[in-house]
């Protein structure tokens, strides 16, 4: 018994030798492991900041483009309204000279009538792409 004990000894003795021998170098390797993945998780936060900075100059660029569309549409949105009430003065001068010319001026009175009509659907055209115009300025389709 005493012989094994001996052996078992000189083999826990060895052990903790070679332990004490490989802990410097296990403690290398670990740190070096450890700067590695430290740098990889700083390269990683990089990329992610510029990725975050990219998307934000990207939402702030889609919303310039949208302000000044809807700045586009307002102002469309005022000419088709200029537009209808021209339109309209025209039909209502054209209606009276129609009315007022009367049979002796039928040819004129003619003119004058598709003229009103015409003016008329021109003011409807223009009233509606108004509409359409400021709903997109606002926002809306």
């Amino acid at each position: 018994m005493k012989q094994y004990q001996s052996k078992l000894a000189t083999v826990l003795l060895a052990a903790g030798l070679l332990n004490f021998g490989l802990a410097p170098v296990y403690a290398s390797e670990t740190s070096e492991s450890l700067a590695g993945d430290t740098m990889v998780a700083e390269e990683t936060a990089a990329e992610h900041e510029k990725q975050a900075t990219e998307h934000e100059k990207s939402a702030q660029e889609e919303a310039k483009a949208a302000e000044e569309s809807a700045a586009d549409h307002k102002k469309a949105a005022e000419h088709h309204n200029k537009a209808a009430e021209h339109h309209a003065k025209a039909a209502e001068h054209h209606a009276k000279a129609a009315n007022s010319t009367g049979m002796t001026h039928e040819k004129a009175a003619e003119h004058h009538k598709k003229a009103a009509d015409n003016h008329t659907k021109a003011a409807e055209h223009h009233m509606k792409a108004a509409e359409h115009h400021q709903k997109a300025a606002e926002g809306g389709k």
